[in-house]
């Protein structure tokens, strides 16, 4: 004879799934309030749905081990609404204040006025105090339990249908409302079966809170469990092989079945330790990918407040130096003029780097907006052409242009033209040592083509690569150390591709220049 019939089979599989899973949630954080009142619900719903198949050991059974089992098990059911109640205020995120333990203690008169018509219809058979007691009991315990629903309600059911609250944190709550809900319903019906509850509305019970208590953990870490639905399946497959073992008939067949269980149970140990160092390394890797998007985020809008405070006083420098080159307050030496000519094309650097790095911010914060306008191509790229003069001559390079088959008027974003001409020039005579830079600009089948070449030092294939990325800096820039910050053509890139174009690259390798190529679609 085995020691589980067939017909608890189901009983029994479903409490043991339901009691591991308490016992899981409680191993995740054994010092949480939450984790552990949930374990002791789950214990006492796993203790409530083996009621059957523990009367049916009753025979076999010695009198100290079911004085001791119906302790346990009304014990259980005197304290599941103080244990319901105290959740609710973990799932509503409240305060249990000190007050609050008053349902501890009516629990605990619960308990006594139970446990007493037990010891009086066992002491006193044959007189009617003992059941007249229970019924009383169970009639006060019934309204106790209703109390708690209503009390759970009141905690969790503004918490499911607060807009203030993340969703998350609602979802939560609709969770524990369902938990408890289902929980105290199974405390209901010990009460209304007394003195011991019978049939299969437990387990189905039983299996609809742990489907619920899964789904919970694995979609919103319900009390912060990390739980997967392979752990929800090995619990499963366990709580099957636990009734493959207590349904054998021999020696034999239970080494056998005992050993497959313990295989089950090694497999399924190795899997969720995989599964959950995968989880670890993920959950990490999320937590320094927000970090690193709000530090990016926070940098962005710091350079995006210098660089819009650094511009107003440039703006005021460069107006200053003009009305000194241009003798308003009386006339200079040629010393004193060069060293002008000096600060004001520092301060023109300046306004450039600061225009550069306002364009980078407002592209990554999703603010920069294409507007077309009708344009005189050629005289606006020929006023760039002329305020670079300088720098070129400056170095003794030579800066030349070509205009081929451009009309008049274009329309077109002006500001995309001018900052991404002058970033491709500025570029190429910063890293040309000699020789010349050379601007061709040609309109073809209504694409404005953009060339600008130069003799300087070239790039590498890999160097090609990474060219319009953010920040990066060419290997040999040690060598040609030049001011920047090297966002010049990663805005470059971002804005032709925000108007429809493209930019391309060529290099036939170190110290044999290089050529960008800019297309532009015109309506």
């Amino acid at each position: 004879m085995s020691l589980l019939p067939f017909e608890f089979s189901l009983t029994v599989g479903a409490a043991f799934a339901v009691f591991v899973l308490g016992l899981l949630a409680w191993w995740h954080n054994k010092w949480a309030r939450g984790n552990l009142l949930f374990a002791l619900m789950a214990f006492s719903l796993s203790l409530w749905t083996t009621v059957d198949w523990v009367r049916s050991l009753q025979d076999t059974a010695l009198n100290v081990q079911i004085t001791f089992w119906r302790l346990v098990f009304y014990l259980s059911v005197a304290f599941g609404p103080a244990l319901a109640i105290h959740a609710s205020t973990v799932f509503s995120q409240q305060v249990f204040r000190i007050k609050s333990w008053i349902i501890y203690a009516v629990s605990l008169g619960f308990f006594g006025i139970i446990d007493t018509a037990f010891i009086l219809r066992s002491v006193y058979p044959e007189t009617a105090a003992g059941s007249r007691l229970l019924e009383y009991g169970a009639l006060f315990g019934v309204v106790y339990y209703l109390a708690a629903v209503l009390i759970v309600m009141m905690h969790l059911y503004p918490v499911v249908h607060s807009q203030m609250l993340k969703y998350i944190e609602r979802r939560r709550a609709f969770y524990g409302l369902l938990l408890l809900s289902i929980f105290l319903s199974a405390g209901l019906w010990q009460l209304v079966q007394v003195p011991v509850p019978t049939g299969w509305a437990l387990t189905f019970l039983c299996l609809a809170f742990f489907l619920v208590a899964t789904l919970g953990f694995i979609r919103t870490r319900l009390f912060e469990v990390d739980f997967s639905a392979l752990e929800a399946f090995c619990i499963v497959l366990l709580a099957s092989a636990l009734i493959v073992v207590m349904r054998t008939r021999d020696f034999l067949e239970f080494i056998f079945a005992f050993l497959g269980t313990v295989a089950i149970g090694g497999f399924g140990f190795m899997a969720v330790g995989a599964v959950r160092c995968e989880s670890k390394k993920r959950r990490t890797l999320e937590t320094v990918t927000t970090e690193l998007r709000r530090l990016d985020q926070e940098k962005t809008d710091f350079v995006s407040i210098v660089t819009h405070q650094l511009r107003g006083p440039l703006t005021g420098v460069r107006f200053a130096t003009e009305m000194l080159l241009r003798g308003d307050y009386g006339a200079l030496s040629e010393e004193a003029m060069e060293i002008i000519g000096q600060i004001q094309r520092s301060n023109d650097r300046l306004l450039e780097l600061t225009e550069t790095s306002l364009n980078a911010a407002r592209i990554e914060a999703g603010a920069f907006h294409s507007v077309k306008v009708p344009t005189d191509v050629t005289s606006e790229l020929r006023l760039l052409l002329a305020e670079l003069g300088p720098f070129a001559k400056e170095k003794n390079i030579e800066l030349t242009s070509s205009f081929t088959g451009l009309p008049p008027c274009l329309k077109l974003d002006r500001e995309v033209l001018r900052n991404v001409v002058f970033n491709l020039i500025d570029n190429a005579l910063k890293y040309t040592d000699h020789g010349k830079v050379n601007l061709a600009v040609a309109l073809n089948n209504h694409i404005l083509s953009i060339a600008v070449s130069d003799t300087g030092r070239g790039l590498s294939g890999d160097e090609m690569k990474n060219l319009f990325k953010r920040f990066h800096r060419g290997r040999n820039d040690a060598k040609h150390y030049h001011n920047g910050t090297g966002l010049g053509l990663y805005v470059v890139k971002k804005m032709i591709t925000a108007i429809g174009g493209q930019v391309q690259v060529h290099s036939d390798g170190i110290d044999r220049g290089s050529v960008f190529t800019i297309q532009i679609p015109i309506e």
